[in-house]
């Protein structure tokens, strides 16, 4: 959403530059990306998702001089551990103008008690010297406001912009045809394997649905620090011959205009952005009902909402989409009129309201 985010506005006149940290997984070639859009682009390698001191002091310095250096009027830093160390620096640097967009929350489902009351109280303190934030969801918004970070007021709701083009011209046919897969019934899942997405749920859902319908086929996208223990439960459960771990891969809007369902299985989404690309893809969706979910799928009308880790009653909505195929088609028309609303051109103006608005102050 970034990369859209910085490429919408540098073709709209503004001047750009982006400083990030390590990138795990990078969806494109940054490099190619700063030379088609004009954006600049600032590696900072101890910018890092985990918190670390020492590191988290060496990215707050290098940050502090990449913004004296490029002197930006706003200061906009996105999700909550740069956005602790970006408005430090940031507010630090003289920049006055500061948004940030968390992508989501701390609050629960990540870290332990006392871990998550420290990110809460930084998140108070540095709502201080912010001039909006901006959430993904009205439930965003409510959990901000019910921690006391700020009042009502310093937020606004601008969903996670997704360029929709891309997923709407998915063609699924070369998935299939590489897994030598014909006309058997897609069901797939597509994040991070790590604790918070709650892959596991979504396995042992496969092996309810599979006992029941055995030609079902099964794909998950994607990679970290839960894979080598989700195969190894996933051949446990003898589902070698139906489950496919495709790993990290670039033609992800490709893999989903291959399914015919798509899962989210997840504990917490700040908003499930992963949803609207699903969505624009044309796939039927279910999800669990946690954070912003519930604001991008309208139960029953553009997908299915179950409760998190209740793998049975995954599994009960993956079988009442398999058994109906008509129910299919109305999600998938239903959800890709939906996905327009989230469209990345529109979230680029809200962000330009926003900006304008922290000038008219």
């Amino acid at each position: 959403m970034l990369l859209d985010l910085a490429r919408i506005q540098a073709e709209n006149g503004s001047r750009v530059a982006i400083a990030l940290g390590k990138t795990v997984d990078p969806q494109c070639d940054l490099e190619q990306y700063a030379l088609q859009t004009g954006v600049i682009i600032f590696h900072i390698p101890s910018l890092l998702r985990s918190p670390s001191p020492l590191n988290d002091l060496r990215a707050f310095v290098a940050l502090l001089r990449i913004v004296r250096r490029f002197s930006p009027d706003i200061a906009h830093t996105h999700t909550s551990k740069a956005g602790i160390v970006g408005r430090g620096a940031a507010y630090f640097a003289g920049v006055r103008k500061i948004v940030h967009t968390p992508h989501g929350h701390i609050f629960y489902g990540y870290y332990s008690p006392a871990v998550t009351k420290l990110f809460i109280l930084l998140e108070r303190l540095f709502a201080r010297i912010s001039g909006k934030i901006t959430v993904l969801t009205q439930k965003g918004l409510s959990d901000h406001v019910a921690e006391k970070i700020g009042k009502a007021a310093l937020f606004s709701v601008i969903p996670s912009g997704v360029n929709l083009e891309r997923f709407i011209a998915g063609n699924g046919d070369a998935i299939r045809s590489s897994l030598a897969y014909g006309e058997e019934t897609i069901v797939g899942w597509v994040g991070r394997l790590v604790a918070i997405k709650n892959c596991s749920s979504f396995l042992k859902a496969v092996t309810i649905v599979h006992e029941q319908k055995p030609s079902i086929r099964f794909l998950i996208a994607g990679d970290g620090d839960e894979r080598s223990e989700l195969e190894k439960k996933a051949a446990e459960y003898n589902l070698k011959e139906c489950l496919v771990f495709l790993g990290n891969r670039s033609d992800i809007p490709d893999i989903m205009a291959a399914m015919d369902i798509f899962v989210l299985s997840s504990l917490n989404e700040g908003f499930g952005r992963v949803l609207v690309e699903a969505m624009a893809a044309g796939t039927a969706i279910v999800t669990t009902d946690v954070g912003g979910t519930s604001d991008v799928i309208e139960d029953t009308v553009s997908g299915i909402l179950v409760p998190p880790s209740d793998p049975e009653a995954l599994a009960s909505a993956i079988l009442s989409l398999i058994s109906d195929k008509k129910l299919r088609e109305k999600y998938s028309r239903e959800g890709r009129k939906r996905a327009v609303q989230f469209d990345v051109h529109h979230t680029a103006q809200c962000f330009e309201d926003v900006y304008d608005e922290l000038f008219e102050k």
